[in-house]
């Protein structure tokens, strides 16, 4: 048994992504263009090394990224782009339920991305402590509580998604 649930992202994902790539090109462009004044033997080395870090960071965020959420028999199972899944045992799954709209406001990153494919990484806010999130919506989100701290989620289909782990965890015994 297992029920996949898209990531599917919000406007709001979708415009900070376009955001930061529009920013990043930019930054690409003008770095090409500054290197042109460079000698020329100079020029491949310090392309590589000026942009280098916006291929980086563009690569990498968009690998980390989640594409999609998965209810198994033995685990929440959350897909990113090239990464590796990250899989969440139900065993250690104490709680699942829909946060109230609003529930994440005043969150602080600690270690992540907010915004750029996506919201992922170590969060903070007031009312649930440190958190991870994958996220590519600012709406219908689910808390797991978990052995290891709060989870937030958003399947596209948050109430079926809620549900599967629920006939999971029951199939389990």
């Amino acid at each position: 048994m297992e029920r996949v649930f898209e990531a599917s992202w919000d406007a709001r994902a979708r415009t900070g992504t376009a955001i930061v790539l529009v920013v990043l090109t930019g930054a690409a462009a003008f770095l090409a263009s500054a290197a042109q004044r460079l000698p020329e033997e100079a020029r491949p080395l310090a392309l590589a090394v000026a942009l280098a870090p916006i291929l980086l960071t563009g690569l990498g965020s968009w690998a980390w990224a989640p594409r999609a959420f998965a209810v198994t028999r033995e685990a929440v199972r959350v897909d990113r782009r090239l990464a590796r899944p990250l899989l969440f045992p139900l065993a250690a799954i104490r709680s699942a339920r829909r946060l109230e709209p609003g529930a994440l406001r005043g969150s602080i990153r600690l270690f992540g991305v907010g915004g750029f494919f996506g919201y992922y990484g170590t969060f903070r806010n007031r009312a649930l402590g440190n958190y991870r999130i994958y996220a590519t919506r600012t709406d219908a989100q689910v808390l797991l509580a978990t052995d290891r701290g709060p989870l937030v989620l958003t399947p596209e289909r948050p109430d079926a998604f809620l549900q599967a782990i629920e006939e999971a965890r029951a199939a389990r015994g």
